[in-house]
C-alpha cells in the first residue's frame, strides 16, 4: 500500500469510528446533548419525588385530625388548655399559653407556605423532567452524522458548561429541599384521650382569648382581659393605635379571633365581610359574600328595612378555622382566614318589622342562628343549627314567637349548657346539641331586643320599656309559674343589653339612665341620668364599667353599690355598636371607621 492510500485509510478509518462512536458536538447516544438531558432528567426526577414527599409529609404531619380537633390542637398546648380551665384567672399561666400557642400558629403557617410554594416547586420539576426527556429521546433516536469539518472548540465547551450548570441548578433546589425537610418544624399532635376532650376544652378557653361574638366570649359583656385602656382621644389621636375605613355602613359589632378583627358591612346590592390586621389596621380582605341564584328565596313583597338598622346589623361570628356573617336579606356565608368563601346559602328573606338583626352564636362546631319573624302563631320562626364547615344544617327546630331581634345565647347552668332565646311571648332554652326544647316561660310582650345574660344562677331577659324577668334556668317544660324568681319594672332598656359582675346587673336605657340591682333579688342599689343616647351595650372589662354612648364618648365607671364615674374618653365620632375588648386594646366601630385603642 502506497503512503497515500495508507494515508487515505487512516482517514476513512478515524470518519468511520468517530461515526460508531458519535461525535460529541452532534446528537446521538453518545453526545453532549443526550448526556446533559440525562444528567437532567436523573436531577429533576429526584427533585420532584422528593418535593413530592416533603408536600406529603407537611400534609399528614399538619391535617386536622377531626373537625374538632384543629392542626395547631398539639399535646402541650391542650395540656395548658385544660389547666387553665381550673385556673380561669392564672394570668401567668395565660401569658404562657398565648406564648406557646403564637410559636405554634407561625410554625404552622410557615409548613403550610412551604407547601403552597412545593406546588410550584413540583410543577419546575416536573416540567424539567419531560423536557429532559424529549431531548433524550430525540437525541436517542436520531443517526449521528459524520462531521465535514473539525468539531469547534468554544461550542463544544459551552455546551459542556450548560449542561453541568443545568445539573447544578438542579442539584441546588434538591439540597434546598433536602434542607427544608431538615429544618420544618415538627408539631406533637394530640393523642386520642387529648383528641377526646379538645372540643370542650376548646369551647371553655380558646373562646375566652379572643372575642367571638357580639358582646364576647359567653355573650356575658364581660371581658377577662387586663391592660385595658382608660384615655383616648379620637382628635389628636392619644392612645388611638390606628384607625381604618370601613368600606360599607353596618350596625354589627367587631369581633376578633388572633389578631384579625372582622366586621361586616352592606346594603341591598351587595353584603360584605371585612379582615384587618390588628397590628397594623389595614385591610387584609374585603370579600363579597356569594349565595348560589337557585338558592336565593324570593319575598311575597319587596324587603324594607329601617335605615337604623341596615343589612349588617346581625354581628359575626369567629372560630379558630371560620368567620361567619349573616344579614338581612337571608343570606349567610363562611369565611377562612384567607378571604376565601367556604360556603353561602340563603335563609329565605325574615319576615321581620325593622329588619333582621339577630346576631350570631357558635356552639362546638354548630353555627347557631335564631331566626324569629312573622307572629307567634303562623310557624315561620325558627331555631337553626348549621354545620360549621359545609353550612349543612345539622338540626332546625319551629318556634311558637313572633319577630325579635334578641340574640341567641349558649350559657353555662346547673343542669349543663342551655342555648337560650328571648322572643314574643316566650323565653325558651333548647339544648344546644340538637335543639330539644328544656323549658320556657310565657313572660315577654312585642318588639323584644335586649339579649339574655346569666347572673347569680339567674337567667335574666329585659322586656324593653316594662320589666326584667329573673328565671331559674333549672326547670322542664313549662315554668312560667314555677320558676320565675322575680321581676323589676324600672328604667328598662329597649336596645342596651344587661351586664352583671356577678352580684349586681347593670341596666342602659336608650335615653341615657343607667340603674344597678341586685342580680339575686332584684332590689334597686341606684341609678344615673347621663342625659345623652346609647345604643351599644354597656361592657364590664379589668374592673370597670365601660358604657359607650352614641355620641362617640365611653363614661367609665367603677362598679360597686354606689354610681362612682372614673372618667371619660372621647372617640370623635358616633357609634352604635358595642366594642371588642383584648388584652390592652379596644375595638371600636364607628359610622365610618374601625378604631383600635390602645396604650400608645
Amino acid at each position: 500500500m502506497t503512503t497515500k492510500q495508507h494515508t487515505q485509510h487512516e482517514h476513512d478509518g478515524g470518519q468511520t469510528n468517530g461515526a460508531r462512536r458519535g461525535d460529541k458536538n452532534r446528537p446521538g447516544v453518545g453526545s453532549n446533548r443526550y448526556r446533559t438531558a440525562v444528567g437532567v432528567a436523573v436531577a429533576a426526577g429526584v427533585f420532584s419525588t422528593l418535593v413530592a414527599t416533603l408536600m406529603l409529609l407537611s400534609y399528614l404531619r399538619h391535617r386536622p385530625l377531626s373537625e374538632d380537633v384543629t392542626p395547631v390542637d398539639t399535646a402541650e398546648l391542650l395540656a395548658l388548655k385544660a389547666q387553665l380551665a381550673q385556673q380561669p384567672k392564672d394570668e401567668a399561666l395565660k401569658e404562657q399559653l398565648r406564648q406557646l400557642d403564637l410559636k405554634v400558629r407561625r410554625d404552622y403557617f410557615q409548613a403550610w407556605a412551604f407547601a403552597d410554594r412545593g406546588k410550584y416547586l413540583l410543577l419546575v420539576g416536573v416540567v424539567a423532567l419531560v423536557g429532559a426527556l424529549k431531548m433524550a429521546a430525540s437525541c436517542r433516536h436520531e443517526p449521528p452524522r459524520v462531521p465535514t469539518k473539525q468539531p469547534n472548540k468554544d461550542t463544544h465547551r459551552r455546551e459542556l458548561m450548560w449542561g453541568r450548570w443545568a445539573v447544578t441548578g438542579l442539584a441546588a433546589g434538591l439540597a434546598a429541599g433536602v434542607w427544608a425537610l431538615a429544618t420544618a418544624p415538627t408539631i406533637r399532635l394530640a393523642t386520642d384521650e387529648q383528641e377526646a376532650t379538645v372540643a370542650a376544652v376548646n369551647g371553655h378557653v380558646e373562646s375566652a382569648e379572643n372575642w367571638p361574638r357580639f358582646r364576647g366570649p359567653q355573650g356575658s359583656g364581660v371581658s377577662p382581659y387586663g391592660q385595658t385602656p382608660t384615655h383616648w382621644d379620637g382628635a389628636t389621636g392619644r392612645n388611638v393605635l390606628w384607625k381604618t375605613p370601613v368600606p360599607m355602613v353596618g350596625q354589627s359589632s367587631p369581633v376578633e379571633w388572633h389578631h384579625r378583627p372582622f366586621l361586616s358591612g352592606g346594603n341591598a346590592e351587595r353584603q360584605q365581610v371585612y379582615c384587618y390586621d390588628a397590628d397594623a389596621g389595614r385591610l387584609l380582605w374585603q370579600k363579597n359574600v356569594t349565595v348560589p341564584t337557585q338558592q336565593k328565596q324570593q319575598p311575597d313583597e319587596e324587603i324594607e328595612i329601617m335605615e337604623d338598622t341596615g343589612y349588617a346589623a346581625p354581628t359575626m361570628a369567629v372560630d379558630a378555622k371560620r368567620a361567619y356573617a349573616i344579614f338581612a336579606n337571608g343570606d349567610v356565608a363562611a369565611f377562612d382566614f384567607a378571604g376565601k368563601q367556604l360556603w353561602g346559602r340563603n335563609l329565605g328573606t325574615p319576615e321581620n318589622a325593622y329588619g333582621y338583626a339577630s346576631s350570631l352564636e357558635l356552639h362546638e362546631g354548630l353555627l347557631l342562628i335564631q331566626y324569629d319573624q312573622g307572629q307567634e302563631d303562623d310557624d315561620k320562626s325558627k331555631m337553626i343549627a348549621l354545620k360549621g364547615p359545609t353550612g349543612e344544617t345539622a338540626w332546625e327546630t319551629v318556634r311558637p314567637v313572633a319577630n325579635a331581634w334578641t340574640s341567641p345565647t349558649v350559657v353555662e347552668t346547673g343542669k349543663g349548657k342551655q342555648l337560650v332565646t328571648v322572643s314574643t311571648p316566650w323565653v325558651i332554652a333548647y339544648n344546644p346539641d340538637d335543639g330539644t326544647e328544656l323549658w320556657r316561660a310565657n313572660c315577654m310582650g312585642y318588639d323584644v331586643a335586649p339579649s339574655p345574660i346569666v347572673a347569680a344562677g339567674l337567667l335574666l331577659a329585659v322586656q324593653p320599656y316594662d320589666r326584667m324577668i329573673a328565671i331559674d334556668p333549672n326547670g322542664a317544660g313549662d315554668v312560667t309559674e314555677s320558676h320565675v324568681a322575680y321581676t323589676v319594672d324600672e328604667n328598662m332598656p329597649d336596645i342596651c343589653s344587661p351586664v352583671s359582675d356577678g352580684r349586681r346587673v347593670y341596666l342602659l336605657t336608650t335615653e341615657g339612665t343607667l340603674s344597678c340591682y341586685e342580680a339575686a333579688t332584684g332590689e334597686p342599689l341606684w341609678k344615673h341620668d347621663f342625659e345623652t343616647e346609647f345604643h351599644g351595650s354597656p361592657t364590664l372589662a379589668d374592673g370597670r364599667l365601660y358604657v359607650p354612648s352614641l355620641e362617640g364618648t365611653m363614661i367609665i365607671l367603677q362598679p360597686g353599690d354606689t354610681f362612682k364615674e372614673i372618667g371619660r374618653a372621647q372617640l370623635g365620632e358616633k357609634t352604635s355598636c358595642s366594642p371588642a375588648f383584648l388584652t390592652g386594646r379596644i375595638y371600636i366601630r364607628g359610622e365610618k371607621n374601625l378604631y383600635c385603642i390602645g396604650e400608645n
